[in-house]
């Protein structure tokens, strides 16, 4: 079932995603795991909402939600696209947090994060 992780560079997935791929209850334990199945230079995010913690520690901010459908989605893209263009790995998780807690906390919804203007 996890013979595709040595062909991932970025594996993004939920906590839930993460213990039962690894067989671990464990959240950290899990990640741990499952990054030693990833290619050389292969990165392991598991979202944990606002009790995230790893090397780089992005928690949540607090909001009103919405809406959560597409969370997931919108947090993937906004965390791929620094990534993508060379950033580190906390730049790319603080901007993949912050568009994903504007889209879910906004009707009609923003991907654009608050006190930022959309180009």
């Amino acid at each position: 079932m996890i013979s595709w992780l040595p062909h991932v560079t970025h594996l993004l997935i939920n906590e839930l995603e993460a213990r039962s791929l690894a067989g671990e209850p464990d959240p950290r334990r899990a990640v741990r795991a499952l990054v030693g199945l990833l290619p050389p230079g292969g990165t392991a995010v598991v979202k944990l909402g606002a009790c995230g913690n790893k090397e780089c520690h992005v928690p949540a901010p607090t909001v009103r939600v919405i809406d959560t459908v597409g969370a997931d989605d919108t947090f993937n893209a906004a965390y791929l696209q620094p990534r993508l263009a060379g950033q580190n790995l906390c730049t790319a998780l603080q901007h993949g947090v912050q568009v994903a807690s504007r889209a879910i906390s906004t009707s009609p919804r923003s991907f654009v994060p608050a006190g930022r203007v959309a180009r």
